[in-house]
């Protein structure tokens, strides 16, 4: 509910905010794909829960829990949003088309399974995850800094090039995780996580 709090807040400011509208409409997206997110992930621990999409500058207490089904229809609804507007492949650590499809696969998952409901929800899961495939193809390949037979690089004195590698090893070797760096499987990687890695290494 924080990180919810945190999105109503960004998107009740955001027609005052001083950026463009192109900005504008970024930032509302970002904020939407969070709050899809993080009700998705209340309606999978939690059931149904209470819903708000707006900042109150007072304390509020008047809400009323929704139904499991209804938290997953309010989470699809902001991740079909944001997948409307984010961008395909955002800089690294940032959300893009493929997180949020990604999600969105996941929720319409749930709703298929849940007691008595529509198994239709499974087509449309499908086609959420097709869009991500759309966007963030397999690596069938291997690549990056374990890969080249030809490299002299070394970490903490063991040579680079790893002989006995392939391409599922080389999607979780350090300097491959982002996009970026060729790694296409990639759609959301925590940059705190790499960036505590790097600076643990060069002690």
């Amino acid at each position: 509910y924080h990180t919810i709090s945190t999105a109503n807040t960004i998107i009740d400011r955001l027609p005052v905010a001083e950026v463009s509208e192109e900005q504008k409409t970024v930032a509302e997206a970002k904020a939407r794909f969070f709050r899809g997110y993080s009700y998705m992930n209340l309606a999978e621990l939690f059931g149904g829960v209470p819903i708000t999409d707006t900042f109150f500058e007072v304390p509020n207490f008047n809400f009323q829990r929704s139904s499991r089904k209804d938290t997953y229809l309010y989470a699809i609804g902001e991740l079909e949003a944001a997948a409307s507007v984010l961008p395909e492949h955002p800089e690294a650590g940032r959300v893009g088309k493929g997180a949020a499809y990604h999600y969105l696969s996941e929720c319409y998952l749930a709703l298929a399974y849940d007691q008595d409901e529509d198994i239709s929800y499974l087509d449309k899961s499908i086609a959420a995850a097709t869009e991500v495939m759309k966007y963030h193809s397999l690596m069938k390949e291997r690549f990056g800094t374990r890969a080249n037979p030809m490299s002299t690089d070394t970490h903490n004195g063991v040579p680079a090039y790893y002989p006995e590698g392939d391409v599922f090893f080389d999607l979780f070797q350090r300097g491959n995780l982002d996009y970026e760096e060729g790694n296409t499987e990639s759609l959301w990687v925590d940059q705190n996580d790499i960036r505590y890695h790097e600076e643990y290494n060069k002690q």
